[in-house]
């Protein structure tokens, strides 16, 4: 069990720069910030409105979603087998009706 200094800066977000939350952090920064911000700026001066700010938004989740996945490839092809995620029916369908409403 986690020392409860842990616990709190986990809900506060400061486990980001540890070592295995260092990718996340990197993408959320990375995607989330200068991609999007340079990307949206650029495209809304070169005339294409919000319709150019969307468009760099979606890159931005695209540059997130490529920099986990390529982190994360890595980091399966080191274990020596295989993860296993259970799931009940009772939780897909909490989170399907969490997304939904």
């Amino acid at each position: 069990m986690d020392p409860p200094r842990n616990r709190r800066s986990g809900i506060t977000g400061g486990p980001y720069w540890e070592y295995r939350y260092r990718a996340v952090a990197l993408a959320t920064f990375v995607g989330g910030g200068p991609v999007r911000l340079l990307l949206g700026a650029g495209m809304v001066l070169a005339g294409f409105g919000v319709t150019g700010a969307i468009v760099a938004t979606i890159f931005g989740q695209a540059f997130s979603t490529g920099s986990l996945l390529f982190s994360a490839r890595q980091r399966v092809r080191s274990q020596l087998q295989g993860s296993v995620v259970r799931t009940t029916r009772r939780d897909m369908s909490l989170s399907i009706a969490a997304i939904g409403s």
